[in-house]
């Protein structure tokens, strides 16, 4: 029965694949999504001047939110 729903539900991409394959595909894309952030992260802790204010942070914020909803509803 759930292979019926699956088949039903399952994006056309997700079709035939493997479930290695399902999971790599889901590990890329989480890194892809959180290795940006996490290097924005790393950066503002070790730069060598004075540390971001709360505005900078709420910009970082606010930018990386408005590109991350562009990219979802673009693609």
């Amino acid at each position: 029965m759930f292979e019926q729903l699956w088949g039903k539900i399952a994006p056309a991409s997700a079709k035939g694949r493997t479930p290695l394959a399902q999971r790599v595909n889901q590990v890329m894309s989480g890194f892809f999504v959180a290795a940006p952030l996490a290097g924005v992260l790393y950066a503002l802790v070790n730069l060598p001047s004075d540390k971001p204010s709360g505005k900078d942070l709420a910009l970082l914020g606010g930018f990386y939110m408005a590109t991350a909803l562009g990219i979802t509803i673009g693609f």
